[in-house]
C-alpha cells in the first residue's frame, strides 16, 4: 500500500509539472487573437447546426466576458467574486440583452481546444447553438501560465425571434467552488490529461 502511494505521488508530481510546463509555453498569448478565433470556432459550429453566425463581436460584451475572465482566476464559477450572479457583469457594463448565456472553462491552451470543449459539454454546446443569442463576447485572461475562458451571449432586438426569458447557465459542477489550483490537481490525478468543462 506504501508503495502504492508513492507511485501515485510520483504519477501525479510528474503530470503536474509536465502540464505546468506545457501550459507555461503558451502563456504568452495574445488575448484578442485567440477570442477572434473562438468566435470563428463557433460560427463554424453555429453553421452546421442551420443557426446564425454571430455577424460581429460586442465591444461591451467583450468588456465584460475579459472582466468575467480576470474575475475566473480567483473565484471559478457562474458566481462573481462579490458572490452575484455572473449576469450582473452585463449591468456593470451597459450590456443590453433580452436573453443571457455564459460558458466558462480553464487550462485549455488554445481556442481549438476550447471550443472543442465546451462543444463535448452539453449546457455549454446549447449556449453555443442556441439561435436565441445574436452577440458574443469572449475574454481570455492568463495567471500562472494557465488561461481562463468565457463566452458571454446575449439578444439583440430586432435580428431574431424573441428568446426565451431565462438566462441560460450550464448545470453548476461541485468542483467549481474550489480553488483552481485544486482543481488542476485533481483534474491530473483521477482524469489524466482529459480535461473537464465547466
Amino acid at each position: 500500500m506504501k508503495q502504492l502511494r508513492t507511485i501515485l505521488a510520483l504519477v501525479a508530481a510528474v503530470c503536474l509539472l509536465a502540464g505546468m510546463f506545457a501550459l507555461t509555453a503558451s502563456a504568452a498569448v495574445d488575448a484578442n487573437a485567440y477570442a477572434a478565433e473562438v468566435v470563428k470556432l463557433v460560427n463554424l459550429e453555429r453553421k452546421k447546426d442551420g443557426a446564425v453566425a454571430f455577424s460581429s463581436t460586442d465591444a461591451k460584451l467583450n468588456a465584460a466576458a475579459q472582466k468575467r475572465a480576470q474575475e475566473l482566476v480567483t473565484k471559478f464559477s457562474h458566481t462573481r467574486p462579490d458572490d452575484t450572479s455572473c449576469f450582473t457583469v452585463f449591468t456593470e457594463f451597459s450590456v443590453v440583452s433580452g436573453a443571457m448565456g455564459e460558458n466558462i472553462a480553464a487550462y485549455y491552451t488554445s481556442p481549438s481546444a476550447v471550443v472543442a470543449g465546451w462543444m463535448d459539454s452539453k449546457g455549454h454546446k446549447e449556449n453555443i447553438l442556441n439561435k436565441s443569442f445574436n452577440k458574443i463576447g469572449v475574454g481570455v485572461a492568463e495567471s500562472g501560465g494557465q488561461l481562463y475562458w468565457v463566452q458571454l451571449f446575449g439578444y439583440e432586438a430586432g435580428v431574431t425571434p424573441d428568446p426565451v426569458d431565462n438566462p441560460s447557465v450550464p448545470e453548476t459542477k461541485w468542483w467549481e467552488a474550489l480553488p483552481a489550483w485544486l482543481q488542476f490537481i485533481l483534474r491530473y490525478l483521477f482524469f489524466g490529461w482529459i480535461w473537464m468543462t465547466f
